[in-house]
């Protein structure tokens, strides 16, 4: 995925890399929008079936080039380490659940004292001020731009300034507010047709917005907070929280905000933690594995997929 990702960077003005959670320094897949494909890792903990096998999805079965018989005198040792590395990951997910309950103690009391009206307000002046009308079809990408990983919290920030020339700074420690003001503008920026990158929170995947993105209009909006930082980005606007929230009320309950805060973290730590433990976990089942495949044949296989690769574009685009 890494060559066939490098292969195709210059034909390609918006590709994208997804990174693995457990290990960020590998790929789960890569999307090539100009030239309509994609490769994913399907094995698990993100098992995916052909739908359409053939005519739309082809399987790479790199099984086939394993020596078999090396792997089954081992299979003791294999099995041991595989056992060990899917208890790490059920330690990490309590973990994480953990810290998202936490998490969400301070989200939803920010939440119940937020200014909708402000929001309202404020979202309408950013979609006319920043986005205005569309003749487009309206189009939707989901995304995560953060994890919990082997190296703690990680944030690609990087893939802000990628796509933004123009960038928007919301400072929101609970991200209540933030959720707020960025389902508003993703709602009304659909509706008016435009393309829409919508990253959530990833203990929170399917509720908590946190980024947009609108690669048509080189323009982003981001949350920035502890876990978030966004160091060093230059931000064309910064949006504090405050203006949209009854600070009288978070001042209140503010020690028992903070401690929840600072245990979330701890559990984050913790969870990380685990996570590097099922890395050296896997390193060790690599190693099981290493000299009992064929990589002559891995490296066939690769020059055929990226010559498939390459003949979906033009032979000025590659």
């Amino acid at each position: 995925m890494k060559r066939a990702a490098e292969a195709c960077t210059e034909a390609e003005p918006f590709l994208e890399r997804i990174h693995c959670s457990s290990d960020p320094d590998s790929l789960d897949g890569v999307i090539f929008h100009r030239g309509r494909a994609s490769i994913v890792d399907a094995t698990p903990p993100h098992v995916i079936e052909p739908g359409y096998p053939g005519g739309f999805e082809t399987v790479v079965n790199l099984c086939d080039y394993f020596d078999e018989e090396k792997l089954e005198r081992r299979l003791e040792e294999i099995a041991a380490l595989q056992a060990a590395n899917q208890e790490c990951h059920r330690k990490c997910q309590g973990l994480l659940r953990g810290a998202e309950l936490l998490r969400q103690e301070n989200f939803r009391f920010a939440e119940r004292h937020l200014h909708l009206e402000k929001i309202r307000a404020f979202a309408a002046r950013v979609v006319k001020n920043e986005l205005g009308e569309s003749s487009g079809p309206a189009r939707e990408d989901r995304r995560l731009l953060s994890a919990v990983t082997n190296q703690g919290v990680l944030t690609y920030a990087q893939t802000a300034q990628a796509i933004c020339t123009r960038l928007f700074v919301i400072q929101d420690e609970f991200g209540a507010a933030a959720n707020a003001l960025l389902q508003r503008i993703r709602l009304e920026a659909l509706e008016k047709g435009h393309w829409v990158i919508s990253c959530y929170c990833p203990l929170a995947p399917e509720s908590q917005l946190e980024h947009l993105f609108f690669p048509g209009l080189r323009f982003g909006i981001v949350t920035r907070n502890r876990l978030h930082p966004f160091e060093g980005i230059k931000a064309a606007k910064i949006i504090h929280f405050t203006r949209f929230t009854a600070m009288e009320e978070l001042k209140r309950r503010k020690q028992c905000m903070s401690f929840h805060r600072k245990a979330a973290a701890g559990l984050l730590d913790a969870a990380a933690e685990t996570l590097r433990q099922a890395k050296r976990i896997h390193d060790q089942l690599e190693e099981q594995y290493l000299d009992a495949v064929d990589f002559s044949r891995v490296e066939a296989k690769t020059v055929e997929v990226l010559e498939k690769l390459k003949r979906r574009y033009p032979p000025a685009e590659q």
